[in-house]
This record gives structure tokens, C-alpha cells and sequence, in this order.
């Protein structure tokens, strides 16, 4: 039986009291302090591949650089003794190495070597564990519709292969994935049965950690009553496995429920309960986690001083076992309850011992918070320079943060649409089946029956059929209605958010006035400006975002078109921007009409146009062209600009792709995004080449339909003869 990943991640982490033994007999007793003569032991020590492994997995939240060290002498030694099998297990240990220290895309390489390996192997149990692998770490980078694929595909291979295990473990992952973009009815019913299959395998341990996740999604629906039914069952199995650390981890989820609705006597009673048995077998990390949910609920009952009082005691007694995060996240909290005490002096010293954390461990949200109050601590100490500085990093982090949430909420807007689309599918497949039988079973009737009976029963089939389908089709109607008012929605809320940047102006030009009154220097001007200049931007932001949220919204259209009106369009449209370049735009004369809708065609080649204007050094040179072919058309855009590294062709048509952003190119990175949506939108295709500093060439591909005249041109040159240029 495959083991599920979180055995397997806490095997890794066991005792390496033998292995330590082994590496420094017959000195035991000695233990080396510097970490570079374990490796040099090891290099020249016969020992097994899985006793390095257990080594780089105990220095991994330690010192990654040492632990990925490690990992290099294990692939070493597997590739000289040519071990396949070790070669899977160091690449899977590379990933959790990469994963546990937020590496994400290094953990996705790693975890996909050893997908590769697996599958040379041909081992079905390996295929499991690397498919869990990859749907966790997708998660983590939030690409969700990823994520449900490899919990799908781990599904599809756990159940033909009889792993309920993992066949369990899809079903909990396919939870979370619902869980996380706010589904919350689909992810209980995953969860539920994940929770069927733990039980009908006696696994008490999978039964326990469902029940929690099962509790901890109905509290988010504040469904209070089943979230504390749940977690009550939870606690009372884990209390009959004389289990502590699983009894320490429930109580410690049954006060932050109890917290969350606001019982804190009961909720500060169940954090003590699993203080105390943390305490009793020493597990350092699960007693600081505790102490600091304990100074979270003294702080909702208003008793601060007890809850400095824990705050202090990790910080005193168990700093060594606090994470990097948990030390930023300490000392901002401990910042804020200084606030409640009126002690500026110390609050400031407690946010930038915070904030120096989190900027060093680009810690975005808490680099935002720190900042933040220290502006409002300064402002109110008359401090005005370290104010506005504070106040313009903080608006810098919360730029960054909005910006990643609104991607984020696109990717779960995307994820529910798929998930639905597929759902779709799967509907349609189960009854395209269900024709097929009703039609098969209509034909034997018609051997048995006479004609009037079998014409009647057509009829009375055929009928309920119509009916069926006609259903169907409005249910599909009511779907599509749904998700287009979701997007309208997602549109007014984006507008709405994005205007925050622009009130902030309001703060800037309140501090300069404070300081410079009425006399404004060079320095003032400087920030108006940066002020200027950020409301510009932030402006543009919202009108492409808002326009690519429109675009998603419309339907495609037939609308005859001529190529050359629009061209020439688009170059009135940009004549300031080609006048003050000196660039050079090539057309043909005569270009075909297309069925498209004319704004679609114009935000085309608009944002084509305006790219190769913007990412150039020197004079612009663009050419566009098309080329007929069978059942197609092909456009062309082509420029002398800086080129695009083949590296990022998966990403330059997403949203807020920004690729030369360091380079000094401004903007928003939603233009191309535009233009691979109206592309999609009518069934086409685009893409690039590029020779990366050798400027690019931009192709969409549309379908031709109906009375579209295209006029005959050669076949493709290599540099096309253009008929005329602009200026």
C-alpha cells in the first residue's frame, strides 16, 4: 500500500539518533559544531541513501543551502551506482526541501524529475505519491485547476489499483482545493467522503484529521452547530488513542473554533489543555503554537496583560523553536498590544524589529502591516519625514498585495469555471450513454412488438427526451447567466479597489503641506511628482482591468470587417505616441475583411501595436502583414523591438505579467492578456517569435467563415514586400 503524504512527511522527520551514531562512533559524545565536517564524514562513509536523506530533512528549516547540499551527495552517489529507485527518493526529497522553504518553483521541477522517474520505473505506488506532490505545491502557487487534476489523476489510478489510501487522500485534497476558493458546500461533500473511506479502513488517524477539516470549513459557513459537533467526535477519538501529540493537535483546533465564535473562556480552556500535554512530552514548536493562540484569545478578552505575558515567555524561553515567519508575526503582534498600552516607544521598537524580519524574508502582508503603523506612530510624533517614508513603503507592499489578491481571485473564478465546465462535460457523457442505451433497447423492443406499440413508445421516449434536453439546456442558460453577473461583479469590485491608491494622494499632499506649508521647494515638488505620476499609473491599471473584465462578458460577432479601415484606426489612435517615436508602421494596400466584432479587432491590434511601440530602443519599426490559408487567416505583427525570452512564453499572454518591468518599461501587463482572450474568443489561436534581443513577431490565427474576401497574396516570404508605410 502506498503510504498518503502526511506519513510520509513525518517519517522523514524521525529520530537520527542511530544515524548520528554511526557518523560520529567512536566519539558519540562529541558532537561537531560545524555542519560542513557532517558532510565531509558522509562523503567518505558507505552509509545508505536514506540515512543522507534524513539528514538533509533535519537541517531543512534549518539551513536550506546545507540540506540541498546533502541531496547533492546523495544524487552522486546513486548516479555512480546507477540506483533508479534512490534517485526517485532524492529527487521527492529535494521537492519537500524546495515546498517547506517556499521554493515553490524549484519544488515543482524536483517533484516532476521524479515524476519522470517514476514513470521509468513504471510504478504505479511512485506515480501516486508525486501526483499528491504536485497538487499540493500547485496549491501553493495557486494554479487550482493544476491542483484538481493531479488529485484527479491520483483518484483515477488509486481506484484501478485498489489504494483506498490514496483513493481517501484524493478525495481530502479535492476538498481542500473547493475549501480554498470559498466552495464550501462541494468541499464538505469531498471531505465527507474522504471521512467514508478512512472509516472503512479502520484508520482512526485519517478519520480524526477529516473530522478537523470538516469542522473548520463549517465554521466558515458559521454553521457553529455542526463545526462543534464535528470537532466534539474529533476530540473524543483522539482521547481514545492516548495519542498526545493528537490529542494536543485537536484541542488546539477546538479552541480556535470555540475562539472564532466567540466563547473564549472555553476556547482559552482548551488552548491550556493542549499546552499542558505539549508540555508533558516536549514538543517545543507545538508549545510556542500554542502560547501564542493563548495570547490571541487574553488579547479578544481584553486581559493585555497576560497576554504580553505569554508573548514574552516564547520570546524568552523558546525563541529557538519559532519559525522566521512566527518571529515577525510575535513581534507585530506584540507592536499592536504596546499600542493598547499607550507605550509608543515600545511599539515602535517592537514593529521594526517586525519589520526587519519580514523584509529580509519578503514577508509582503507583515512588511505592509509593519510599515504601516509606524507611519501612524510617527505622524502622531510629528516625525514627518519618517512618516511619509513609512507611509509610501506601505502603500508600495499593499500595491503588491492587492494586485496578487485580484490575480488569485481570478484563478479561483477561472478554477470554479472549469470545474463547472467539466462538470458539464461529464453530465453530457452520462447521457449521450443513457441515448445510446434507450435507442438500443428501442430497437429490441421493435423485433417484439408490433408497429402501433413501437411507434407509440418512440413517441412517448422521444417526448420525454425533448423535455429532458430542454431542461438541460436551461439549467446550462442559468449557469452562463450566473458566471457572466459573477464577472460583472468581480468588474465593480476591481474599479471600486483600485481607487484606494488614488485616495491615498490625499495623505502625501497632506504631509507635504504640514511640512513645506505654502512654500514648496524642489523636494516637494519631487513628491508631487511621484504622487502625479502614481495616479497615472494606478489609473491605467483600472481601465485595462476593467476593460479586459468587459471583454470577458461580451459575445463574439459576425460583423463584416476590412483589416485596413481598422489598421488605420488603430493608427490615428496612436499618432502622438508614432509621431514622437519616429516610427515607421508597414500595411498592405488592400487587406481582407474578417467576421468579427470591430472593437475586438481594434483592442487587437491596438495593444499589438502599442507593445512593439513601447518595448524598442531607437526608432520603432513595425510591420504587419496577412497570409491566407485553407480554413484561416494569418496576422502578423512584427517589430525591431528588445525581443522576449523564449523562458516566458507560458506567461506573457496571463494577467499582470509586467516581464520588463526592472528594465524601466512601464505597464500593467494586461494587454496581451486582451488580445489572447478576443483570439480565444472567436476559436483562433496567437503566439510569438522571438530571438530575444532581435525583436519579436506577434501571429494570430483566425478562422475565415462565410463571405470573408481575402484577397490573394504570394506565399509567405521570409521578410514580406508591404505596400505602404507611416509615416
Amino acid at each position: 500500500m502506498t503510504l498518503n503524504r502526511r506519513t510520509q512527511k513525518a517519517m522523514r522527520l524521525g529520530s537520527l539518533l542511530g544515524l548520528l551514531l554511526m557518523l560520529l562512533s567512536p566519539r558519540v559524545g562529541a558532537m561537531l559544531s560545524d555542519s560542513l565536517q557532517h558532510a565531509v564524514r558522509l562523503e567518505t562513509n558507505p552509509l545508505e541513501t536514506i540515512y543522507i536523506l534524513k539528514l538533509a530533512a533535519q537541517h531543512s528549516h534549518k539551513n536550506t543551502e546545507l540540506a540541498i547540499f546533502y541531496t547533492e551527495m546523495a544524487l552522486n552517489k546513486a548516479r555512480k551506482s546507477d540506483a533508479t529507485e534512490d534517485l526517485f527518493m532524492i529527487y521527492r526529497e529535494r521537492g519537500f526541501i524546495y515546498e517547506e522553504n517556499n521554493l515553490l518553483n524549484q519544488a515543482l521541477a524536483e517533484f516532476e524529475n521524479a515524476l519522470n522517474i517514476a514513470n521509468k520505473l513504471d510504478n504505479d505506488e511512485h506515480r501516486l505519491s508525486v501526483y499528491t506532490d504536485l497538487a499540493v505545491t500547485n496549491r501553493k502557487l495557486s494554479n487550482y485547476k493544476a491542483t484538481t487534476d493531479y488529485h484527479t489523476m491520483t483518484l483515477f489510478l488509486a481506484e484501478q489499483i485498489d489504494d483506498k489510501e490514496m483513493v481517501e487522500d484524493s478525495y481530502h485534497g479535492l476538498g481542500r482545493d473547493y475549501e480554498i476558493v470559498g466552495d464550501y458546500d462541494k468541499a464538505i461533500e469531498y471531505y465527507f467522503k474522504s471521512l467514508a473511506i478512512a472509516e472503512e479502513r479502520n484508520s482512526l488517524s485519517g478519520v480524526i484529521i477529516t473530522l478537523q477539516n470538516i469542522s473548520n470549513t463549517f465554521i466558515k459557513t458559521h454553521n457553529r452547530e455542526q463545526a462543534l459537533g464535528n470537532i466534539e467526535r474529533a476530540y473524543q477519538l483522539a482521547s481514545s488513542t492516548n495519542d498526545s501529540l493528537t490529542i494536543a493537535n485537536v484541542l488546539f483546533d477546538y479552541g480556535k473554533i470555540l475562539n472564532q465564535i466567540g466563547e473564549y473562556e472555553k476556547a482559552l480552556d482548551n488552548h491550556l489543555a493542549s499546552l499542558d500535554v505539549s508540555q508533558n512530552v516536549q514538543r517545543k514548536t507545538a508549545i510556542v503554537r500554542s502560547m501564542i493562540e493563548i495570547s490571541t484569545v487574553y488579547i479578544n478578552m481584553e486581559e493585555y496583560d497576560k497576554a504580553q505575558e505569554y508573548f514574552q515567555l516564547c520570546l524568552d524561553r523558546y525563541r529557538d523553536y519559532l519559525s522566521t515567519k512566527d518571529n515577525a508575526k510575535l513581534y507585530n503582534q506584540q507592536g499592536h498590544l504596546f499600542l493598547k498600552f499607550e507605550d509608543p516607544e515600545q511599539a515602535v521598537e517592537a514593529f521594526t524589529k517586525s519589520l526587519e524580519i519580514s523584509v529580509n524574508n519578503d514577508y509582503k502582508a507583515l512588511s505592509q502591516d509593519n510599515h504601516h503603523a509606524l507611519y501612524n506612530l510617527f505622524r502622531a510624533q510629528s516625525d514627518t519625514d519618517r512618516a511619509l517614508t513609512h507611509l509610501e513603503e506601505s502603500n508600495r507592499f499593499q500595491n503588491y498585495i492587492e494586485n496578487n489578491e485580484k490575480a488569485q481571485r481570478i484563478a479561483e473564478i477561472q478554477f470554479q469555471y472549469e470545474m463547472e465546465k467539466s462538470e458539464r462535460r461529464i453530465q453530457e457523457l452520462h447521457y449521450s450513454r443513457n441515448q445510446i442505451f434507450f435507442f438500443r433497447l428501442s430497437l429490441f423492443l421493435a423485433v417484439i412488438a408490433d408497429f402501433l406499440f413501437y411507434t407509440n413508445s418512440i413517441r412517448v421516449k422521444t417526448n420525454k427526451q425533448l423535455k429532458r434536453k430542454n431542461e438541460e439546456f436551461e439549467k446550462q442558460n442559468r449557469r452562463l447567466e450566473e458566471s457572466n453577473q459573477a464577472l460583472r461583479q468581480f468588474a465593480y469590485v476591481a474599479a471600486h479597489d483600485l481607487k484606494e491608491p488614488l485616495r491615498n494622494i490625499g495623505s502625501f499632499i497632506s504631509l507635504l503641506q504640514k511640512k513645506y506649508g505654502s512654500q514648496f521647494n524642489e523636494e516637494a515638488n519631487g513628491y508631487m511628482n511621484f504622487v502625479t505620476n502614481g495616479a497615472k499609473r494606478m489609473n491605467k491599471l483600472l481601465v485595462d482591468l476593467l476593460e479586459f473584465s468587459t471583454l470577458t462578458t461580451q459575445q463574439a460577432s459576425s460583423e463584416l470587417i476590412n483589416l485596413r479601415s481598422v489598421i488605420d484606426e488603430v493608427v490615428h489612435n496612436l499618432q502622438d505616441v508614432i509621431v514622437q517615436k519616429n516610427a515607421i508602421i508597414n500595411y498592405p494596400t488592400r487587406m481582407p475583411s474578417v467576421r468579427m466584432k470591430r472593437i475586438h479587432l481594434i483592442q487587437l491590434f491596438q495593444n499589438l501595436v502599442s507593445n512593439s511601440l513601447k518595448f524598442v530602443e531607437g526608432q520603432p519599426e513595425i510591420n504587419i502583414q496577412y497570409f491566407p490559408e485553407p480554413d484561416h487567416i494569418l496576422l502578423m505583427v512584427e517589430d525591431n523591438g528588445i525581443g522576449i525570452n523564449k523562458d516566458y512564453e507560458d506567461k506573457v499572454f496571463l494577467l499582470f505579467q509586467q516581464l520588463d518591468k526592472n528594465k524601466g518599461y512601464e505597464g500593467t501587463g494586461i494587454g496581451l492578456a486582451i488580445c489572447k482572450s478576443i483570439v480565444e474568443k472567436y476559436n483562433g489561436q496567437i503566439w510569438f517569435e522571438s530571438g530575444h534581443v532581435k525583436g519579436t513577431r506577434f501571429f494570430a490565427r483566425l478562422p475565415i467563415l462565410e463571405e470573408s474576401p481575402v484577397p490573394p497574396v504570394k506565399d509567405s516570404p521570409a521578410k514580406p514586400e508591404l505596400a505602404e508605410a507611416y509615416p
